[in-house]
């Protein structure tokens, strides 16, 4: 059983529904699979969304109580700035830890996965790494994981360390694009790379 069948059991595509204004609005045109974002990073969020965590931490607990009535719903929650903020720079390491297990402990009777962002696209492999034992020494389901990263043109062997340790934990969702080239946090910081490809999560070298 390989990595590349692991990876084809998660083929689902979300709709991002980032207040619970649009929550409700997908919710009337019948949108079950649902991504949600929030971060750990108060200046990102405040700059991302206008809301600082506290606040974004309420307005998800009323999306989660509204999603809750959505027959067949998948959500995903989207967790920005795992290692660094294009504002305010590295978050310390325990500090990400402890926000995933909040959201984790607390919605992971909803949550179908949360998706830990390296929203700079600069994750180097030992934070990376620390996040990920941490995590699993708390027993956490590690299957509900999955990875948002960005090119590392100057780092490849980094992001592929990356992506083999993330599959050595069981770690087996993953952010890809058919356009490489695009993507990343255009609204805070101009200088991102683009997404992954599928080759490169295929492949690890």
């Amino acid at each position: 059983y390989s990595f590349k069948d692991k990876l084809k059991d998660f083929p689902d595509i979300y709709m991002l529904t980032p207040t619970l204004k649009s929550l409700k609005i997908a919710s009337t045109h019948n949108i079950n699979n649902l991504s949600f974002i929030t971060s750990v990073s108060d200046d990102f969020q405040k700059k991302n969304i206008n809301k600082n965590l506290c606040e974004t931490k309420k307005e998800l607990e009323y999306m989660m109580n509204e999603v809750s009535n959505i027959p067949k719903k998948k959500v995903k929650l989207y967790i920005s700035c795992i290692s660094e903020c294009p504002i305010s720079g590295l978050v310390n390491n325990m500090t990400i830890v402890n926000e995933i297990l909040y959201y984790y402990y607390t919605y992971g009777d909803i949550l179908d996965e949360l998706c830990l962002s390296d929203t700079c696209g600069t994750l180097k492999f030992d934070n990376f790494r620390f996040v990920i034992d941490e995590l699993v020494k708390r027993e956490i389901d590690v299957s509900k994981l999955g990875l948002h990263l960005h090119n590392q043109p100057i780092r490849t062997a980094n992001l592929n360390a990356i992506i083999i340790y993330a599959m050595k934990n069981d770690i087996y969702r993953y952010d890809v694009s058919n356009m490489p080239e695009i993507g990343g946090c255009k609204i805070t910081t101009e200088n991102t790379n683009g997404n992954l490809s599928y080759e490169q999560i295929m492949n690890p070298v």
